[in-house]
């Protein structure tokens, strides 16, 4: 599956992920302990939900 901007920002907008700070996100998976930079976090959604 192709990453979609579109499907990646109604993922985080669904309350998948926050943003906590400057370029720190958070995200439910991880059950909110990993801190993920914006880069990191898009690469995380397109391992865990498009890859096969």
């Amino acid at each position: 599956m192709k990453f979609n901007k579109d499907d990646f920002k109604r993922w985080f907008a669904e309350g998948n992920a926050e943003k906590i700070g400057v370029n720190k996100y958070i995200e439910q998976t991880t059950q909110w302990k990993k801190i993920f930079s914006f880069n990191e976090l898009k690469k995380f959604y397109i391992k865990e939900y498009l890859t096969e």
